[in-house]
C-alpha cells in the first residue's frame, strides 16, 4: 500500500490537528445523508495537553491481517518506524502474524504487546486496521482493547471501512478519553 501525503503529515506533525469523522460513501435506503452533524460529533476536551506532539516513543499498529501487514511494512520501509527510538509496537488477534512481520524485517525494531491496550498505552499514534466490523468492534471495545488504552493526548487512526455510525460512535469514545481519532478507511486487498 502506499501511504496519502496526509497520513504522513499526521504522523510528524506537532501541530494542534482536528480530524472530524464523517463519511459520504453510504447512504441509508431512505436516501437521508449519513453524514454526522456537527452537533454528533464531539471535539475532545481543549487542554494544552491533548494536542498532538510526537515524543520518543514508538508508532501502533493493531491488526496485521492482508491489508494491516502491507500497511504496517510500508511504515517500517519508509523509516517512520522501526528503528531503536522509534519502534513498531505491534498486536494481533493471530499472534503469529507479529512473529511474521519481525521475520519479513530483520533489520527493524518491532515490539510486540500482549494487547490492543498496551499498543495504545505506549504509542502517541496508534494505525487500527481490522477486517470486519464485528473484528473493530470486539478489539475498540474489549476490556484490554484500544479505547481501554487511550488517555489524553493519545491518537487513533482507524483503516477499517466501517459505517458512519460506528465511526462516529469511535470517534466520541476516544474524543471522551481526551485523545484524538481520525477516520482514514482504506478499500482492496491483497
Amino acid at each position: 500500500p502506499t501511504f496519502d501525503p496526509l497520513f504522513l503529515r499526521f504522523l510528524r506533525s506537532p501541530a494542534p490537528l482536528i480530524w472530524p469523522c464523517a463519511s459520504i460513501s453510504a447512504r441509508p435506503s431512505n436516501g437521508a445523508s449519513l453524514v454526522p452533524t456537527l452537533g454528533s460529533v464531539r471535539p475532545p476536551p481543549s487542554s494544552p495537553s491533548s494536542h498532538l506532539t510526537m515524543s520518543s516513543g514508538g508508532v501502533g499498529f493493531v491488526g496485521l491481517g492482508i491489508m494491516g501487514q502491507g500497511m504496517a511494512s510500508r511504515l517500517l520501509s519508509e523509516g517512520i518506524a522501526g528503528s531503536a527510538d522509534k519502534p513498531l509496537v505491534v498486536w494481533n488477534r493471530t499472534p503469529s502474524k507479529c512473529e511474521s512481520l519481525i521475520a519479513s524485517h530483520p533489520d527493524k525494531v518491532i515490539e510486540i504487546k500482549g494487547s490492543a491496550k498496551e499498543v495504545v498505552e505506549c504509542c502517541d499514534v496508534t494505525y487500527c486496521m481490522l477486517s470486519t466490523p464485528e473484528a473493530s468492534r470486539m478489539v475498540f471495545e474489549a476490556e484490554d482493547g484500544v479505547l481501554a488504552g487511550v488517555a489524553d493526548g493519545k491518537s487513533v487512526v482507524d483503516c477499517a471501512t466501517l459505517a458512519v455510525e460506528d465511526m462516529v460512535r469511535m470517534h466520541n469514545a476516544v474524543a471522551d478519553k481526551g485523545g484524538r481519532f481520525l477516520e482514514a478507511p482504506v478499500s482492496g486487498s491483497k
